[in-house]
């Protein structure tokens, strides 16, 4: 999910080559390409998709039982949206996107994330 994460942010920030907001100061080094642009919001594309990770994915739940928190799917489906949202606000709030970069990285996270739960159960069932 990571890795999907990592490309489609990439290739999107490539493609849109939204400029970051000229209110904050920005950071001039970047190690990765296409990091020089805004859209969409990396921090809010990974927070959803983790969201999702944990709502969805029978490992996850697994791992949860293991350690003693059997509630967490349930408690990420309750909360895990308003915290990832919160990641994109925060984001805004110190300048490093606007409000649509977060609003595009959350639907791309939870795109992606669903997306890839759900092929890989897919694939475990057939």
């Amino acid at each position: 999910t990571s890795c999907v994460c990592a490309t489609a942010e990439t290739l999107c920030k490539l493609i849109f080559c939204r400029i970051r907001p000229f209110y904050a100061p920005q950071k001039t080094d970047y190690a990765l390409p296409g990091e020089v642009y805004s859209m969409p919001s990396g921090h809010s594309l990974r927070a959803c998709a983790l969201v999702f990770w944990i709502v969805h994915n029978p490992h996850a739940k697994i791992l949860c039982n293991t350690f003693g928190l059997p509630a967490l799917p349930v408690f990420a489906r309750r909360y895990g949206m308003i915290w990832a949202a919160s990641v994109g606000l925060a984001r805004v709030a110190v300048g490093r996107h606007f409000p649509l970069d977060c609003a595009v990285g959350l639907l791309l996270g939870a795109a992606i994330g669903l997306s890839v739960e759900r092929s890989l159960a897919s694939s475990a069932l057939a």
